[in-house]
């Protein structure tokens, strides 16, 4: 899959297939991969991080504290001052409890989706990290441009391409997920 994403396809085929021996997935976000490697080789690294997060999260007792949390985790996350695990934890928070789950970064790189509304969004999610993990045992990652798939497979190959979206209309042009 060269435009992984979120995995849906990748993850649906894979848990309904269990007789499929590999699989490779690849995109250009860098974040975006170094947090399914983190899934797929330290998931428990991961979920500890992510439960001090909701933890910290959920004592907020108002949207203000909880937007001001956001909002400084936003800036941690684009500074990549921190460790791996840290990054791929802090892009599962941003992701949680950012406006509609959006992924979006401006001209310079930086992701900027506003703080979303979500009473009590769900930020570690262990059965589904753990279940994730197991998959991707069987999964090749890879970081970079989608032509470079074809180069990397040899035989009988099925490619699932799901590219980022024409916009509809000229006020929904956002296709912008990459610098």
């Amino acid at each position: 899959e060269p435009f992984v994403g979120g995995g849906a396809m990748l993850f649906h085929i894979l848990s309904k297939h269990p007789n499929i021996k590999r699989a490779i997935i690849n995109d250009v976000n860098s974040d975006l991969v170094s947090c399914y490697r983190i899934i797929k080789e330290d998931p428990e690294s991961l979920i500890s991080k992510l439960h001090k997060i909701e933890r910290q999260y959920k004592s907020c007792d108002c949207e203000d504290k909880r937007r001001k949390m956001f909002l400084k985790a936003r800036e941690r996350y684009n500074t990549h001052t921190e460790n791996e695990i840290d990054i791929a934890a802090l892009f599962i928070f941003l992701n949680r409890t950012c406006f509609n789950g959006l992924y979006r970064v401006n001209s310079k790189g930086l992701f900027n989706v506003p703080f979303g509304r979500a009473a009590n969004p769900l930020i570690c999610d262990e059965a589904t990290i753990r279940a994730d993990s197991d998959l991707l045992q069987k999964v090749t990652i890879y970081q970079g441009d989608f032509t470079d798939t074809e180069n990397i497979l040899k035989g009988n190959a099925f490619f699932y391409f799901d590219p980022p979206y024409r916009p509809l209309t000229q006020t929904s042009s956002f296709t912008t997920y990459a610098k």
